[in-house]
């Protein structure tokens, strides 16, 4: 049951959407202004934002920018919910990270058509990721990120990475990484996982991810406790 956070202060509207997102199998949290809008995605994992533009403590497209600044939140699909139909309106919101806009008044079949269009192409989007905490991993193009930037990986030290994000509760001796990482190609000493180890750690803390992999004494590595803590 997908997540819908709905930043509104129109009580009518809010009645239509609780039950017309209901009954379409949402889970609704509610808001009315921008501030407990944020202050609930602090503690809910939200999948998807409705936003109306006029709210009373400040507009939504400030609340819009704000979530985008904001690493935790800011791939978080928006949905403007205003009833500024003039298109240098809808531009504007559209470029400062809106992913659709909606004019009021309007259909709530349609508003759901809407959402169920932006949820399954989030899903196709994350079935190529992996992520963790302020790392991302793109499976199909081999890229790394932390924090946003790209990491300078080699194929090798991505496909290490992926190891330690597949299982991310594990520990793997130097010997198990050799045969599922190495594919044990040829004489590869187990002193080459150490220096690998160490040249993967140094280019995440470089870009500012810190401590990602752990050293498991008398038994090997694994991925930060913090770090696997996190869902994917």
């Amino acid at each position: 049951m997908p997540n819908i956070l709905l930043i509104e202060d129109e009580e009518p509207i809010r009645e239509m959407l609780r039950f017309a997102l209901s009954t379409a199998n949402f889970q609704l949290f509610e808001a009315e202004t921008g501030m407990q809008g944020l202050e609930i995605l602090k503690t809910q994992a939200i999948d998807l934002l409705l936003l109306d533009w006029m709210l009373p403590d400040q507009p939504g497209i400030e609340v819009a920018k704000t979530i985008r600044h904001q690493y935790a939140t800011q791939s978080l699909p928006i949905v403007m919910l205003t009833a500024r139909a003039e298109e240098m309106d809808k531009v504007r919101a559209l470029s400062l990270g809106a992913d659709d806009y909606v004019v009021k008044p309007f259909s709530p079949l349609e508003l759901i058509a809407r959402i169920q269009a932006i949820l399954r192409r989030t899903e196709l989007q994350q079935t190529n990721r992996l992520k963790r905490g302020p790392i991302e991993l793109l499976l199909t193009e081999r890229k790394a990120n932390c924090f946003g930037k790209t990491l300078d990986l080699t194929a090798l030290e991505f496909k290490l990475l992926q190891h330690f994000f597949n299982y991310p509760t594990q520990i793997f001796s130097r010997d198990h990484l050799l045969d599922s990482v190495w594919d044990r190609k040829g004489y590869v000493g187990e002193r080459t996982v150490d220096t690998h180890i160490k040249k993967l750690r140094k280019i995440l803390s470089d870009a500012g991810c810190a401590d990602v992999i752990e050293t498991e004494r008398g038994w090997g590595y694994r991925l930060s406790k913090k770090l696997a803590n996190y869902a994917s």
